[in-house]
């Protein structure tokens, strides 16, 4: 067996190399260790910095010392008291590094109590409490935001609508140009709705809103589809996405062209009242859905009655669907208006599957159905309603 041996500079050369071996492992692992420190240390600052901050001013010095309170409210839709603050100097402040997705702020003004829901997302939301709830300063609260300026924006132009007609100065033509404003923004809320609910709806804000507004029956098919088609694996299990979805496919079902839907329910005496009973049967019918709390139905109802009253003996049916919920009020409706055309009702408001059948979004409105049982148009009123039964009624 050969012994290994090594001369002494090659043993001297090993040994120098092998120190460097150790001074390189010491140095490396140092390194390494200060490495792994600094990130601890850049992970825990991170973690202690504030995942949100919200700053808020109010607009009415009556209202120091007053609370606004902030919740958390979680995926089964219960509120948690989040934090307190007190509006000093005409401004409040939470800010917080709590794993929460939807939340709202509340406060109590001089009548009510004031609630506004917001996304908890990073960075910093600025709140201004005046004559409204205003939240800015990220995305999705920047969004939900717009939608609700575009809303205030038609309730002006329809406060400035009563105000003038009760003061007596509401004009032809200063009505024409309300009305036409009035349909303008409607839709510009239309759309700022479904942008938001489009961007919005896979995160808790957006689904909120979504399940709460009536800008939700609002939106058009073509806006519903682009909300609906967008969704996650997890909204498309819910009962909200189901019910939209049917409601999606009862828009496109009742636009002109197609068949008419028939509709069983009852009188005002309660007895049993069919829309097939009028419809297929050589007349023109115009299916009018309508309640005796709605001042817009009221307002549209001498404009049936003098319709009915030309056209009843010339080919013209009309069948009212009410969203009455109370009967009485009902059957008074029908007195005081002097509707003397077949009636029916469910008494179910909004939840009636007439409405559902539909898809009403807002009331009044009519349903145009030709002899023969097809859809002609939909929503016609006023001079509209009256200028297409005096093209298509001889």
């Amino acid at each position: 067996m050969k012994h290994s041996y090594l001369t002494n500079t090659q043993a001297h050369e090993n040994a120098y190399s092998f120190t460097r071996q150790l001074v390189y492992l010491s140095t490396h692992l140092r390194m390494k260790k200060l490495f792994y420190l600094s990130v601890c240390f850049l992970l825990c600052f991170s973690c202690s910095k504030p995942k949100y901050v919200i700053t808020g001013e109010t607009t009415n010095p009556e209202w120091e010392g007053r609370a606004i309170r902030l919740f958390s409210v979680d995926s089964t839709g219960n509120a948690s008291l989040l934090s307190v603050d007190t509006i000093k100097n005409n401004t409040f402040s939470f800010s917080g590094n709590k794993n929460v997705l939807l939340g709202y702020i509340e406060f109590e003004g001089e009548n009510e109590l004031w609630k506004r829901y917001l996304l908890f997302e990073q960075g910093k939301m600025n709140v201004i409490i005046g004559n409204d709830f205003v939240v800015t300063g990220t995305p999705a609260n920047d969004a939900y935001q717009d939608a609700l300026n575009a809303e205030m924006l038609l309730e002006e132009i329809e406060n400035q609508y009563y105000q003038e007609k009760e003061s007596g100065f509401l004009t032809a033509e200063l009505e024409d140009k309300l009305n036409r404003r009035y349909d303008e923004q409607f839709e510009n809320a239309k759309k700022a709705y479904a942008v938001f609910f489009k961007n919005n709806i896979n995160n808790p804000l957006g689904r909120e809103i979504f399940a709460n507004t009536r800008w939700t029956r609002r939106l058009n098919s073509i806006q519903l589809e682009s909300v609906l088609e967008v969704a996650d694996s997890s909204f498309r299990t819910t009962e909200l996405y189901r019910t939209n979805n049917e409601r999606l496919y009862n828009m496109k079902t009742s636009i002109p062209g197609n068949n008419y839907k028939d509709i069983v329910s009852k009188d005002p005496d309660g007895n049993v009242i069919a829309l097939s009973d009028y419809t297929g049967k050589g007349k023109y019918v115009l299916l009018d859905f309508w309640a005796s709390w709605c001042p817009p139905c009221r307002e549209e109802a001498p404009n049936l009655v003098k319709l009915y009253n030309e056209y009843k003996g010339k080919n013209l049916e009309i069948v009212s669907y009410s969203l009455d919920k109370n009967k009485e009020a009902w059957k008074k409706g029908i007195e005081t208006l002097n509707l003397t055309w077949p009636q029916m009702s469910d008494c179910e408001y909004w939840d009636s599957p007439a409405v559902k059948l539909y898809a009403v979004q807002s009331i009044p409105c009519t349903v145009l159905i030709d002899p023969e049982g097809k859809i002609i148009e939909k929503g016609l009123l006023g001079n509209n309603l009256e200028e297409t039964l005096k093209f298509l009624i001889k």
